[in-house]
């Protein structure tokens, strides 16, 4: 499956061999930078793809605020009646609005969901999915644990880019400047120098995946697609990339070394960063991570010594050609600009001088050291990818539409009848507060205040001290036993087994944070008094994601951390669901499998801007806090307003030289002064 964010991107797939191509529309698409398609090109890919005896998947994959569900329906209502191949989402509100509405769309659950374990391969199953694009983090051995357990189909990233986070994950970009990853928007900042013990470098800034080598066990294991990442890349990348690898998979389990060789030649010509075997090889891979080199993509040509009369004189070995795209890098001031080269002059073997065209932002004085990277060649650049365009039919396309726009407008209106509106509870003047920490003895912090629950992580030390009853004060019914959101393979039975002991413990309530996690209660719901929560981590943004959880038996649900307050206000305004929020705590913007000796918890990593960060490892996990903690607690008033009167204080990651304090304040209003930090996306604006 090879990836298309241009009309030449999908022509360059077609003619390399791909047997499907994933595009995105303009809204709601986890790519939301790139050119993406308005629907009349959508439905004639979707004809050109089908005439070829190809398959057109469309991502849909990002998050949806309250204000977009007008738009959604009408979108799915579209791509049902373009009979597209599949629609790749991560929503749980989108996958609600499909199943119950759209059924002719086949679905496909994306990287986003975080489905990396068998349990949540047939829980996406049991929801109507059809296929799951399984996390980048696995290895080959437990891809074949999951692909064994498991009917559904599976798609594994086989090249391009990674994330450092686990995909799903990361709220890194959404923390510092309220563009959210899972809404398409990420900024990268995995990808910007940092400093850490005295040392400068892309710390979190991860190579290519390359898994040529791969495919024959892949196809053993009988993985249904091998993904091509890079939407946003340009049609040369795809050609190359995709012709590569559709030559390996072709030659099948006997392909020889050479033609592997002919393959890596020309995923040379793809102009991609450095590439690594991810982590298909181990949970740890060593050599994922360069952090001296640069993080960008395209050939290295050389480093800017000077610029004379609009001459960028350049040393390097390899001088450009008029008409290749090419970026230029300043690391320590973590700045760049792409533009095209105009005219190229050699001065000898290791110097020459090029014009670029346009205007540059920045003044020649200040360009001196700059580094040049080849991103794209003169022919690709210049669209020079063979293959028609095809009519567009447009009186066709606009039956189509608009039959699609009178089912969009019958959804609508019955969405509308069936919401609850003006049936949630009064504005509460008071809320619950729920602590969470990381050890039951530290609830003593909480002496003379009203707690309505403590939230605690499944750990063999915890369920000791619950079972030797530790805490008399809080009873069993008052403690909410929260599950990691993220258990490779080699972990789900362990945590199979600790949850049956706290429920034959006598133990009720369980916060879930995975998809997965709901297989662990699947025999056990009808137990007398099981009560399901959600996490944070379940990325619940809008109604129909509240109500999706509800139909699936969670019965207190935690909003997104990353919404503002007018689209929680919003959401909550058209369901009564009980909803529960973090309002303090330290919240993990990276949250990682990979384990680098440089990853030491004692010393802080610091930004280009001088933010702190801090590393803290818990088992095989990594995750990566800033130094200023999230609070929520100066919008007291507006969350109450909201609905939201279950409020957690999270203590349960400390990092750095944080401590617990010795006692919560006794009168809620005055949390706000013990408590405060950053207050997120909330008063301000999620893009």
């Amino acid at each position: 499956m090879a990836p298309a964010g241009s009309e030449e991107a999908f022509h360059a797939a077609i003619e390399a061999g791909a047997d499907a191509i994933y595009i995105s529309p303009k809204i709601l698409n986890a790519r939301a930078y790139g050119k993406n398609f308005t629907l009349p090109q959508i439905y004639n890919l979707t004809e050109q793809a089908h005439e070829k005896g190809r398959k057109l998947f469309v991502a849909m994959n990002a998050l949806m605020k309250e204000d977009e569900i007008p738009s959604a329906v009408r979108l799915l209502s579209s791509l049902e009646e373009m009979e597209i191949d599949a629609l790749i989402i991560q929503d749980l509100g989108i996958w609600r609005l499909a199943r119950r509405y759209f059924p002719g769309l086949r679905l496909h659950a994306s990287t986003l969901m975080t489905i990396h374990n068998s349990p949540g391969a047939e829980m996406a199953r049991e929801m109507g999915f059809s296929r799951v694009v399984l996390a980048r983090e696995l290895t080959l051995k437990e891809i074949a644990a999951i692909s064994r357990d498991t009917a559904i189909e599976l798609e594994v990233f086989i090249h391009g880019a990674m994330c450092f986070t686990i995909s799903g994950l990361c709220l890194f970009s959404s923390y510092f400047g309220g563009r959210a990853s899972t809404r398409g928007k990420c900024v990268q900042p995995c990808r910007r120098q940092y400093r850490w013990k005295g040392r400068s470098g892309t710390f979190f800034s991860m190579d290519d995946l390359c898994g040529l080598e791969f495919i024959p066990e892949l196809s053993r294991l009988g993985i249904s697609s091998l993904k091509i990442e890079g939407r946003l890349k340009p049609p040369g990348y795809v050609s190359a990339v995709t012709k590569a690898y559709k030559m390996v998979l072709d030659e099948g389990p006997t392909c020889s070394p050479d033609l592997v060789d002919q393959a890596k030649e020309i995923l040379d010509q793809a102009l991609g960063r450095p590439t690594s075997s991810g982590f298909f090889l181990s949970s740890n891979p060593k050599g994922a991570i360069s952090p001296t080199r640069s993080a960008n993509t395209g050939r290295y040509i050389g480093k800017l010594q000077a610029v004379k009369d609009d001459w960028f004189h350049i040393s390097g070995h390899s001088p450009p050609k008029k008409g290749d795209r090419l970026r230029l890098v300043m690391p320590k001031k973590d700045w760049q600009f792409s533009s095209k080269c105009h005219q190229v002059q050699e001065i000898d073997e290791r110097h020459f001088k090029i014009r670029l065209s346009g205007h540059i932002p920045r003044p020649p004085s200040s360009l001196a050291g700059t580094l040049l990277f080849k991103t794209d060649t003169t022919s690709t650049s210049d669209g020079m990818i063979a293959g028609s365009k095809g009519p567009l039919r447009p009186d066709r396309v606009k039956a189509r539409l608009q039959g699609a726009e009178k089912k969009a407008n019958r959804v609508l209106a019955d969405i509308l009848h069936t919401t609850d509106k003006g049936q949630r509870p009064k504005t509460s003047t008071r809320p619950e507060i729920y602590l969470r920490v990381s050890r039951l003895s530290d609830v003593k912090i909480a002496r003379g205040v009203d707690i309505k629950g403590i939230l605690l992580e499944i750990t063999p030390k915890n369920i000791r001290a619950a079972r030797n009853g530790s805490s008399k004060r809080f009873p069993r019914t008052d403690i909410i036993w929260t599950i990691p959101p993220v258990l490779f393979p080699g972990r789900v039975p362990m945590f199979g087994r600790q949850i049956e002991q706290l429920l034959r413990l006598g133990f009720r309530n369980f916060q879930i944070s995975n998809i997965s996690h709901l297989a662990f209660f699947k025999k056990k719901r009808a137990r007398k008094r099981l009560r399901l929560s959600s996490g944070y981590q379940l990325n619940i943004l809008n109604s129909q994601a509240l109500m999706a959880a509800g139909e699936m038996g969670i019965s207190s649900c935690h909003f997104s951390i990353e919404t503002d307050i007018e689209n929680l206000e919003k959401a909550l305004a058209t369901n009564t669901m009980d909803v529960i929020f973090t309002v303090f705590g330290f919240i993990p913007l990276f949250t990682s499998r990979l384990r680098h000796r440089l990853f030491n918890a004692k010393s802080p990593v610091i930004s280009p801007r001088g933010e702190k960060f801090h590393w803290t490892t818990r088992g095989d996990i990594g995750h990566l806090f800033a130094s200023t903690p999230y609070s929520a607690l100066d919008l007291q008033k507006g969350l109450l307003r909201a609905g939201v009167k279950k409020w957690i204080l999270d203590l349960n990651y400390l990092p750095g030289r944080s401590k617990p304090p010795k006692r919560l304040p006794q009168k809620t209003t005055l949390l706000g002064t013990k408590f405060r930090g950053r207050s997120f996306n909330l008063p301000t604006h999620l893009d």
